[in-house]
């Protein structure tokens, strides 16, 4: 079962089933602020880097639809299954090992439905993806081109989000640690390292433009607290087993640990490749909140280290193979069924749990929008939201200008533009759902003229309620 045409088959209805999922799912607040990005081309952003936005520049010549916004992670989906497949063959020559490697990583729920969530880490996925792939082709082969073509997709890592930085010391573990330490008295690795230096500047620069906003945000975000958080550690770990599937993220744990203190170099190589990672955020989430996807970049060489660890095993572990992956498997087509079709019945265990599915965020979008259409006079629209707002702008077609209320929302790049800067005098609209601190909307206008309420339902179920007011001559904020 285990053979290249049975992936090739696996790999192409995968792409079809995502592909569907994009058509016809509602952009999730977040695509719908990354979309944004790409109406404002910038090196950098103060959430990320800015290579995301290329990236959704680039499928959106094609078209607006959500389709063309997701068409980017459908299609690196396809070219990370080429890599990883290619890479397990060169690590260990066995066509079962390297199958099997395509549709771990295929099946994952992180990445099943979560390539169709456009993010930084599609590009993050993408090019740390392709430096595994050159930097084991230069010790393979012992050609230094590698080593620079490695240095330039680095760089892209980084420029696509700032957790790339975590290869750097991985690959370098790998060197010290092994014969391939003798590439550290070569400059080879040393112009990699400029090259990336090089492609990352222009976020640096930025950066440096902007105050060190985006570095500052995210290490604060990220790295910084004071206090021993031990219950955010536990949601951390246990996100990675939501995540990877639990059978799966076990056997993760167990051969990722045997790989690290393996005297095999290639399974060293895909242990240190990923498990810092992995320990890196764990050991973060004492402090921080580290969410579940912030590791994602450690699947890609583990989806190698599982089948190697059990496919050349014995035939128990080869059950456990079985058992793991189709658990994931069926954890990956049953979320991805919910998310469109609202198939788990999770209201007649809670309606509360009901409400606050995440599924709910791709739903209900074009909805808020229809009701805005429909109202004469709009000249802007104002939120306490970034993604809200983003949100709006997207499902309005850009038609109206949209902004945030910086009084109360949380800071983001709307912060860095002006794009409230001609709507003084104007008649406008005011909307928050019932979970969002707003504004005192009343001072930002010279009147009020109607506050509506509108409940947007899924399967029943009212999963959020908005208060629009609108309002004549907008008058601004006092900061």
């Amino acid at each position: 079962m285990l053979n290249k045409k049975t992936t090739i088959f696996a790999v192409a209805l995968f792409s079809a089933v995502r592909l569907y999922a994009a058509s016809i799912l509602e952009l999730h607040p977040d695509e719908a602020y990354y979309w944004l990005w790409s109406k404002h081309l910038s090196p950098g952003f103060f959430d990320h880097p800015g290579l995301i936005a290329f990236f959704i520049k680039l499928t959106t010549f094609l078209g607006g639809s959500e389709f063309f916004v997701r068409l980017g992670g459908v299609l690196v989906s396809v070219v990370l299954s080429i890599l990883i497949w290619k890479l397990s063959l060169s690590l260990f020559e066995d066509e079962k090992v390297a199958s099997g490697s395509v549709l771990l990583l295929n099946l994952y729920p992180l990445t099943f439905s979560g390539s169709l969530i456009t993010t930084p880490d599609v590009p993050l996925f993408l090019f740390w993806g392709v430096s595994i792939f050159l930097f084991w082709q230069a010790l393979k082969t012992q050609k230094v081109h590698y080593w620079y073509f490695l240095g330039i997709s680095a760089g892209l890592a980084l420029a696509s989000k700032y957790t790339a930085v975590l290869l750097f010391p991985c690959l370098f573990t790998y060197l010290l640690f092994t014969k391939e330490r003798k590439w550290l008295a070569t400059v080879h690795p040393y112009i990699a390292i400029l090259l990336s230096a090089l492609v990352f500047l222009p976020v640096v620069l930025w950066n440096a433009g902007h105050n060190w906003i985006s570095f500052s945000f995210q290490l604060s975000h990220g790295a910084s607290g004071s206090q021993i958080h031990i219950g955010k550690f536990f949601d951390y770990i246990g996100g990675q087993f939501l995540v990877a599937g639990p059978f799966v993220f076990l056997v993760v744990l167990i051969a990722g640990t045997i790989f690290l203190f393996s005297k095999d170099n290639k399974k060293f190589f895909l242990a240190i490749t990923s498990m810092p990672v992995i320990a890196f955020f764990a050991v973060a989430s004492f402090k921080k909140t580290s969410e579940a996807n912030w590791p994602a970049v450690a699947y890609f060489t583990l989806s190698i280290l599982v089948p190697v660890y059990l496919l050349k095993g014995s035939k128990l572990k080869a059950r456990v193979w079985d058992f793991a992956v189709l658990f994931s498997a069926l954890m990956s087509v049953t979320l991805l069924a919910h998310a469109i079709y609202g198939v788990i019945p999770i209201k007649k265990i809670s309606t509360k749990l009901a409400v606050a599915d995440a599924t709910n965020w791709v739903h209900g979008w074009h909805e808020i929008a229809q009701e805005i259409q429909k109202r004469p006079g709009v000249e802007f629209i104002v939120t306490p939201s970034h993604q809200l707002s983003a949100q709006l702008e997207y499902y309005t077609d850009g038609k109206i200008p949209v902004f945030v209320d910086k009084t109360v929302a949380r800071y983001s790049q709307y912060n860095l533009w002006d794009f409230e800067k001609n709507s003084a005098g104007k008649n406008g609209l005011y909307i928050f759902d019932s979970d969002m601190q707003f504004g005192n909307y009343k001072d930002q206008f010279e009147s009020i003229q109607t506050i509506d309420s509108m409940v947007i339902y899924r399967n029943g179920i009212a999963i959020r309620k908005y208060t629009i007011v609108s309002g004549r001559k907008y008058k601004g904020v006092s900061r």
